[in-house]
Parts: structure tokens; sequence; C-alpha cells
């Protein structure tokens, strides 16, 4: 019976974290309503940047797997993620622990589900943070999502910071670590045929990369480097 209280008591602790979450979204919903007046978005192109970087947010998140997800729930996140293990049907390639806990941690963090998870690619190497490919329905993109510093190779990655021409464009300089990242991420998405499986799916769909921190500033650089072959990017 202290088995059963013990879990009793966990999803209770659970249920409140996810109010807890829910008010935070109220809040930050009226939050944003207040930004977009302290900023002044009086033009509709600045506002709709500014939401869309709003709801993209949390796929950046979903990049960082489940250490972010126990940072967050620091009690219920082992118990939560433990409890789907056995239900796990998704896509991964690369490190990716027993029980599929990055996949499911990036669930809960970005709120996709397993037939939007395309690809996921969690190992992390110097010059190759991890990522994942994604589709969202409802804005009709197809999203590559680049994780920022975590692991010691992403430290590795930031610390190679001396400058490097990026291919296909003479004499433009960029972060040497950031552009051996976006290179080795680009031979990985072709190798697997990644986005020609993805738009072979979703023809009309178009193109976003993004991420955050060391995931941004490789995402940037990706963008470069895709952008002849996607015209819809």
């Amino acid at each position: 019976s202290s088995g059963i209280n013990a879990e009793y008591g966990l999803m209770l602790v659970s249920q409140q974290q996810h109010l807890a979450a829910r008010k935070r979204f109220v809040v930050n919903q009226i939050s944003f309503e207040r930004d977009c007046e302290r900023y002044n978005f009086e033009n509709r192109e600045s506002r709709e940047t500014f939401q869309d970087l709003t709801y993209f947010s949390s796929y950046a998140l979903g990049a960082y797997g489940w250490p972010l997800f126990m940072y967050i729930h620091p009690i219920t996140g082992c118990f939560n993620l433990c409890q789907e293990c056995s239900l796990f049907g998704g896509t991964s390639n690369g490190s990716e622990t027993m029980c599929h806990s990055n996949h499911i941690a990036l669930k809960k963090l970005s709120g996709l589900e397993d037939n939007d998870i395309l690809y996921t690619h969690f190992t992390s190497n110097i010059y190759s943070p991890a990522f994942y490919v994604a589709v969202d329905h409802n804005r009709q993109v197809i999203i590559v999502t680049i994780r920022g510093t975590l692991s010691l190779q992403d430290v590795i990655t930031d610390m190679v910071c001396e400058p490097q021409e990026i291919p296909g464009y003479p004499g433009l300089l960029a972060h040497r670590g950031m552009v051996l990242s976006a290179t080795n991420i680009i031979k990985i998405l072709d190798s697997d045929a990644v986005l020609a499986k993805a738009f072979s799916l979703y023809p009309e769909f178009q193109l976003l990369v993004l991420g955050h921190s060391l995931g941004a500033g490789t995402a940037t650089l990706l963008s470069f480097l895709l952008k002849d072959r996607y015209k819809n990017l």
C-alpha cells in the first residue's frame, strides 16, 4: 500500500505542477499583450514577428530534452518520463537513453506528438550539436531545431570562435565552430534524406530553422547553406 500511496502522491504533485504551469501560461499571455504595448508594436509586421518568437520558443526548449525537463520538474520529472517509456513509438537516430527520455521530454516541452516528430538526433559531438526535425500543421512549416550549449562538446564548439568563411559565400566570415556545426548537420540531414522525405509528405509547407544559444547561431548559418535548395525557407 505504501507504493500506491507514493504513486498517488506523485500524481497529486504532478497535477499541482500542471495547474501552476497553466497559470504561468495565462500570465505569459497577459505579459505578451503588455509587452506589445511596452515596445509599441503599432505595425502588424512587428507584432506578428513577436508572436512568432513566443510561439516557436517552445520548440527551441524542446531540443534540450530530459535535462531541461528534470530541471523544470525536479520532483515528478523522472516519474512523468518513465511513465511513458513503454509507450514510445517515435523515430530516433543517434545517441539516446534506453527509455527514450529525450524524445519523451521533447514532446512534453514542445507540445509535439509522435507523428509530428520526423527525426531526432540527440548525439552531441564537437561541431555537431543535437537537433531534431518536426512538422507544425498549424503553421504549415517543417522545423529544424538545433539545441544550444549543454554538453562539454558544445562548450568546446563555442570556444572555437575564430572567423571562418561560410561555404558558398566568399568573403563572408562567421564563428568557426558554428560554421562547422551547420555543415555537419547538413551532412546528417542529407545522409538520411530527412528533408527530402519531409517535403515529399508536405510539399506545400515552408522550411523553418531555429535554435537557442549555440543553436541559434548555427541555425542562422544553416539557413544560409539551405537557402539555394529551399526557396520557401
